[in-house]
């Protein structure tokens, strides 16, 4: 009887040790291939508020977008021609880690808001900001950060700027350029 438990278990662990391999191979065709790439970010964008369009590469190599899009209601912020390498490694830290972000132009578009949204924001402390315009999942990490052309447009306002390098760092509550 205990042979018979013993063999069925065995049987069990090899089975499970079968699906987790399979389970990785899976995930890393959709990380390490184009095909896999594009099919992973076509459901990012069916289940998240970004709008994705993408052009060639994979996650974890060089990543080519024609359009990247995001609209919370209070600001909306579009790149486009994007060329994106990234350190799938920083998944890990709950981190997003951008070795090289290029970009040809990023457009922030700013939407007019309550006067009395605005007061509340700029009186209180950044954790206890009633408004915030973007909530950030996690923390971003851009090592090398190139822009040709950025727009940001608020009510009343624009401004412009040609040729950015910089490198980025966005985590609550602190951006840093």
């Amino acid at each position: 009887m205990t042979r018979r438990v013993l063999k069925a278990l065995g049987v069990s662990l090899l089975a499970l040790a079968g699906l987790a391999v399979a389970v990785v191979a899976l995930l890393s065709l959709l990380v390490f291939t184009e095909a896999g790439s594009a099919r992973l970010l076509s459901l990012a964008g069916s289940l998240t508020p970004l709008e994705l369009d993408y052009r060639s590469g994979s996650i974890a190599g060089e990543l080519e977008l024609s359009r990247l899009k995001l609209e919370t209601g209070v600001v909306s912020l579009e790149l486009e021609d994007v060329v994106l390498e990234l350190r799938p490694a920083c998944l890990w830290r709950a981190s997003l880690c951008v070795r090289r972000l290029a970009l040809a132009s990023l457009d922030v578009v700013i939407a007019e808001s309550d006067k009395a949204d605005l007061d509340i924001a700029e009186s209180a402390p950044p954790a206890a900001a009633k408004h915030r315009l973007i909530a950030l999942p996690l923390e971003i990490q851009v090592d090398s950060l190139e822009v040709a052309r950025t727009r940001v447009s608020w009510p009343g306002g624009e401004w412009r700027q040609a040729g950015l390098e910089a490198s980025l760092s966005l985590g609550e509550p602190l951006v840093r350029v």
